[in-house]
């Protein structure tokens, strides 16, 4: 999630002495957002591990300091796709990389992530809805 220059060094400093490696591994980036189909440049601030950690630490971080969010699972087992399958009229994938993406804002990658873990089921969405499949690319300088 890209994070404002300033304020992402203590974003990241504050989050990390929160939460133990071994529950959630805290990775920042400067100077190189990752988001699909977004710009290469500004800071981002990653999180790697359960989803109940995950949801944890960004419950910690105040709206107004997050910009684009995505949510990306690498190789989803039957279960874990049907949960993303459940919370999304559109979803990402990456053939390359054997990965999905939740691509939504900040709240409601925080109502996924809590029907994921067994929380809540608001964001729950009917099955007969219409969902949209989106193959994302991770942009690159030709040549």
């Amino acid at each position: 999630m890209p994070i404002p220059f300033l304020k992402q060094p203590v974003l990241y400093k504050s989050i990390k002495k929160t939460f133990p490696k071994e529950k959630l591994l805290i990775e920042s980036n400067r100077g190189m957002s990752y988001y699909i189909g977004g710009e290469t440049h500004g800071n981002s601030v990653t999180f790697t591990g359960h989803p109940l950690y995950i949801l944890e630490a960004i419950k910690c971080i105040p709206l107004h300091l997050v910009g684009r969010v995505a949510l990306r699972f690498r190789a989803p087992c039957h279960k874990t796709f049907l949960k993303i399958f459940s919370v999304s009229r559109t979803i990402g994938f990456d053939i390359e990389k054997d990965q999905i993406f939740l691509l939504k804002n900040f709240k409601k990658i925080k109502l996924a992530l809590e029907y994921f873990v067994g929380l809540s089921d608001k964001a729950f969405i009917p099955w007969d809805v219409p969902r949209e499949f989106t193959e994302l690319v991770v942009p690159s300088k030709p040549f």
